[in-house]
């Protein structure tokens, strides 16, 4: 393979890997909007019927938010072998990588030793661009259940006054 064919190649990986990237920032969206409209119609059911659909709306919030974490910790992934291939242009060096490695360098990165035995999912579970709204939705359903345990009944206080 010539270094012009390799060059042309391991541009078109990279092309391919933005889009995979930017795919993931579409999915976080997705997840975000899901986890806002059901959390969110889920404690507002809990006005109406049990105010245990609190503690649903809350847990709810949680796995959304670990989804969409996930996701990002996938993303990490990719990320790597992005800058595997901006350094081969930055540094004008391509017979360092092989061009076409998505899968081969996921996998190796992937199987590497987690420090303290982490997980890229938990790591990103952390991060703003993961938490927002998931946390305050989260937030909010304990703020209404824990305001139910301390005598607050939402149920006939809200059925009362119809």
């Amino acid at each position: 393979m010539t270094e012009e064919d390799k060059i042309l190649l391991l541009k078109d990986e990279y092309i391919h890997l933005q889009e995979m990237y930017e795919d993931v920032d579409k999915r976080g969206l997705t997840i975000k909007s899901w986890g806002i409209t059901v959390c969110l119609a889920i404690t507002g059911l809990g006005f109406k019927m049990s105010e245990y659909l609190f503690v649903i709306s809350f847990i709810a919030s949680i796995i959304f938010w670990y989804l969409e974490a996930f996701w990002r910790g996938i993303n990490y992934f990719q990320a790597i072998r992005i800058k595997k291939i901006e350094k081969m242009f930055r540094d004008n060096n391509f017979s360092s990588e092989a061009p076409l490695q998505i899968y081969t360098d996921w996998v190796n990165e992937f199987n590497k030793p987690k420090p303290q035995g982490g997980s890229k999912t938990i790591k990103y579970f952390f991060k703003p661009v993961s938490y927002m709204p998931h946390l305050f939705t989260a937030i909010i359903s304990l703020i209404f259940f824990i305001l139910w345990l301390f005598g607050i009944d939402f149920v006939k206080t809200t059925v009362s006054n119809s």
